[in-house]
């Protein structure tokens, strides 16, 4: 049996290669936007977590609000307090 001898060819570099250097650099300006997008927003949506679990905090530990809230709707008394006991101090 005959063994198929594999050609390597021969390829510049990126660096060398303008087509090349120019799809990666798109693709990595592409790439890097995308990251700060989504970076920003995880950030944001952090400080908003954090800002509603202060809230929350607030409101069940007013005597007056949690006395109508446990009367009231006390599933989402029981929800509040959840969400202040995983919340980070």
């Amino acid at each position: 049996m005959a063994k198929r001898v594999k050609r390597k060819r021969l390829r510049r570099p990126w660096a060398e290669d303008e087509n090349r250097r120019r799809d990666m650099m798109t693709r990595l300006q592409h790439v890097d936007k995308e990251h700060e997008f989504y970076s920003n927003l995880y950030r944001q949506y952090s400080a908003d977590l954090l800002k509603v679990s202060f809230y929350v905090r607030k409101l069940i530990t007013t005597p007056r609000i949690e006395a109508y809230l446990q009367s009231k709707h006390p599933e989402i008394l029981a929800q509040f307090s959840e969400i202040v006991m995983n919340a980070p101090t």
